[in-house]
């Protein structure tokens, strides 16, 4: 994959809200425009989906990381999701955490799975912290 400028990122976001029905003021700065029209792919086109982890940093809240491996690196720190609502869900539940646009100005919704945890595992069941996973009940 070739590298994209932050230059050539700006004008792909403009561009391609701009051929979507974005109009901007000409008055209002680059970084302005951009942001508008950032807001206006995110709520005007369809977004992909991509699997991405949460951090924990244990009492220093959450990070995510994610790059679109064109040259823009997206995180985020802080208090991203609440954990404990999410634990009872089933192994393959979505949950999305953000939302952002790629080089090509392509929006992308963030999720992570819920996964196996101790409290959605099924009857017979019991999940091993140190296999990470459900493991049967063995009578």
């Amino acid at each position: 994959m070739s590298k994209v400028t932050k230059n050539q990122r700006t004008l792909n976001i403009i561009n391609k809200s701009v051929e979507n029905g974005f109009e901007f003021d000409e008055a209002e700065t680059l970084e302005e425009i951009r942001i508008d029209a950032e807001d206006f792919l995110i709520e005007n086109t369809e977004a992909s989906e991509e699997e991405c982890d949460i951090e924990s940093l244990g009492n220093h809240g959450q990070r995510v990381d994610w790059s679109d491996g064109k040259g823009y690196d997206f995180c985020s720190q802080g208090e991203i999701v609440d954990w404990s609502n999410n634990w009872s869900k089933s192994p393959d539940t979505k949950v999305f955490h953000e939302t952002v646009i790629d080089s090509d100005a392509n929006v992308i919704k963030l999720y992570y799975l819920v996964g196996e945890t101790d409290m959605n595992a099924p009857e017979g069941f019991y999940y091993s912290k140190k296999e990470k996973c459900h493991i049967k009940i063995e009578i």
